[in-house]
């Protein structure tokens, strides 16, 4: 009868992490599938997939994310097309919590640089181009010190403020230079 000549697990991966559920695991799953009366179409692959995913959701009781590769080879003269199903839910939720983190820095209302550890600018937020007055494109690879402007009489931060190679935490009084030339203070 039906296209799926074997399902293997091939790999079951569970998260060291702390904070994952004690039931929470990635499953790698190898389908072979046959006919020996009919051509196998995309149609009847994505149709024996679906149910193999359908059944997996019942069995689990959550939907799964999954990536799907196929390949077809010759078997003693029949062709036989393998069918690799591997769980990207733990992959789809970090992806999530990244795209919900970089909302958060880039709505934020206080100015973000993050500079390379060669001090060169990576990333500023909109709060930054606001009050700087330069665009995104302008800064991007400039040295950070460019917004930076020295108070002639208040200490200043360190060169390595902001150096993940480093663990000092500096809090004062920056000033910094727009584009226009004019100065601006914020507070770190």
């Amino acid at each position: 009868g039906g296209l799926i000549r074997s399902a293997n697990l091939f790999d079951v991966f569970r998260p060291p992490s702390a904070s994952a559920a004690a039931s929470e695991r990635s499953l790698a799953v190898r389908l072979e599938l046959l006919d020996d009366d009919a051509t196998l179409t995309d149609e009847r692959i994505d149709a024996a997939v679906a149910r193999v995913l359908e059944t997996l959701r019942t069995r689990l009781g959550v939907l799964v994310n999954v990536e799907f590769v196929s390949n077809s080879y010759d078997v003693a003269g029949v062709q036989v097309i393998q069918c690799n199903i591997r769980n990207l839910t733990e992959q789809r939720q970090a992806e999530e919590l990244v795209h919900r983190l970089s909302r958060v820095v880039e709505q934020s209302p206080v100015s973000i640089v993050i500079a390379n550890l060669a001090g060169e600018i990576e990333y500023v937020n909109q709060a930054l181009l606001g009050s700087s007055g330069y665009s995104r494109d302008e800064l991007m690879g400039q040295p950070a010190q460019l917004l930076r402007v020295a108070p002639p009489d208040a200490p200043t931060p360190p060169d390595n403020v902001g150096n993940p190679a480093q663990d000092s935490i500096w809090k004062g009084e920056l000033r910094s230079l727009r584009m226009d030339g004019s100065e601006y203070t914020e507070y770190a």
